[in-house]
């Protein structure tokens, strides 16, 4: 949200990142797909839909709000 709100530059290399890290862990095959496996220390305590909703909460943070400074 931080990146969103200061905008400009930092935000699109953000935002592209951050897209391109996410997207290419998605699952596309099975019953899986769709979802983020579950990798790292949250991923691990959260398992699979814990990784999926905060996967996808970051993907469309900055859709749900208004930039504060324009």
């Amino acid at each position: 949200m931080a990146m969103y709100q200061a905008g400009g530059r930092h935000w699109r290399c953000w935002s592209q990142d951050l897209s391109k890290a996410l997207l290419t862990g998605q699952s596309k095959d099975g019953a899986a797909k769709g979802s983020w496996d579950p990798i790292g220390v949250w991923g691990e305590d959260g398992g699979r839909v814990a990784s999926t909703a905060l996967a996808t909460l970051s993907l469309q943070s900055f859709c749900r709000y208004t930039r504060l400074i324009r």
